[in-house]
């Protein structure tokens, strides 16, 4: 995705509100592929991979919807003011 916001922090935003939602959904559709397993009989599946993939999907979400976004308009890359270069038009 390339963004022609000027500030580290417009991109950001608009990074969020461009690939947000599909974050959102492909987290939500992933815990819901394993949300019956809890009521399968066996420890391992009941326990064991629920829940890690359930960590693993919360811990990923928040970081990719979160954490990430705020440390890139921190300490994100710096859009030059010369213009556009003819060398690499998609860096105007």
């Amino acid at each position: 995705m390339d963004s022609r916001k000027p500030t580290r922090q417009e991109r950001a935003k608009d990074a969020l509100a461009t690939i947000g939602r599909p974050v959102l959904c492909g987290g939500f559709t992933t815990w819901l592929a394993v949300a019956l397993l809890p009521f399968s009989r066996a420890y391992f599946f009941k326990t064991v991979l629920f829940r890690s993939i359930s960590y693993t999907v919360v811990f990923g979400l928040f970081h990719g919807l979160a954490v990430l976004p705020v440390v890139l308009s921190l300490i994100g890359p710096v859009r030059a003011s010369s213009g556009c270069s003819a060398d690499h038009p998609a860096v105007c």
